[in-house]
């Protein structure tokens, strides 16, 4: 069976771009507009919160819808998700990835990191209904619904499907701006999340002041601590390794994969080993699409040679 390919549109061709009536807004989201009101009405005290440790030890608030008001939040992220991303916005990108993200700064000498601090708690409502009213130009009800059944306290919540593609959206200004900041220099941009990397030949720390003045200015804040600067030509982009002549894991994920092998074959354990296995398959299949990506890069080298000869 043929998978159904999902199509893309410019922003000004969304079914949300100068939406104009509740009703239609609820029409669009296959839901009566009393049902939607509701739900919109409901929605602050529609969310279970609990504390998650990263791998940083560092604690992270979860904020998770209940199944109504997340069915919501997941068709307007699909309707978001349907306008054509930029090149260089990886996530959330149907087709793309951490690994397509750091495969852009193949070649580059000069990499450049920069994290933004709590992104989501600090994307607040404000900045979400200026997308949907002043970009989308949805009329300033549409626009406030919209931003009632997206946010919560004030933000965007963590936890909540349309949380990520709307960071992007709540922020597009900066984003221009950034793009235009990095490509007038020469120079490459990613975007995974909050994750932002510049790479090229050389990237100046004016550049580097320019796009932490843009985050600055949009309400955010870098990172300063996981600012890396990498000026061999090899750096680590989203956790991968980024050489000249293409992608590799990290020393990390290779010696946890022998260690995984090692424990798989002398585990007796039927529950132990099928949590086993399953780790082992998510590194093996990060290991593949690296492979993939250096097996692109290298017939793509063999391609130009050939042009040159």
């Amino acid at each position: 069976m043929k998978t159904k390919k999902i199509k893309n549109y410019p922003l000004d061709q969304s079914p949300l771009y100068k939406l104009t009536t509740k009703r239609k807004l609820a029409e669009l989201l296959c839901l009566p507009l009393a049902r939607l009101k509701r739900i919109a009405t409901l929605s602050p005290n529609m969310y279970n919160e609990w504390t998650q440790e990263k791998k940083n030890g560092d604690l992270r608030t979860i904020e998770d819808p209940a199944r109504p008001l997340k069915m919501v939040q997941s068709r307007i992220a699909k309707i978001l998700s349907s306008i054509s991303a930029p090149e260089y916005l990886h996530c959330p990108v149907k087709g793309k990835s951490y690994i397509s993200n750091a495969a852009q700064h193949i070649g580059s000498k000069h990499i450049r990191n920069v994290d933004i601090s709590n992104y989501f708690p600090s994307t607040k409502s404000r900045r979400v209904y200026w997308f949907f009213h002043n970009i989308l130009k949805c009329s300033p009800d549409v626009a406030g619904l919209l931003t009632t059944l997206t946010t919560y306290k004030g933000h965007l919540p963590c936890g909540s499907p349309s949380s990520s593609i709307l960071a992007y959206y709540a922020h597009y200004d900066m984003w221009q701006n950034i793009y235009q900041i990095v490509s007038e220099s020469g120079c490459k941009l990613s975007v995974y999340m909050d994750d932002v990397t510049v790479s090229g030949g050389v990237v100046t720390e004016r550049v580097m002041f320019q796009v932490r003045r843009c985050i600055y200015r949009s309400g955010l804040q870098p990172k300063k601590e996981k600012e890396r600067w990498y000026r061999r030509g090899i750096g680590i982009v989203t956790g991968i390794v980024v050489r000249s002549g293409g992608l590799s894991a990290p020393n990390a994920a290779h010696l946890k994969r022998f260690k995984l092998r090692n424990k798989l074959a002398t585990s007796s354990n039927d529950e132990e080993r099928i949590t086993l296995q399953k780790s082992l398959r998510g590194i093996d299949g990060q290991q593949s699409q690296i492979d993939k990506w250096n097996r692109r890069l290298n017939t793509s080298t063999k391609s130009v040679r050939a042009d040159l000869q």
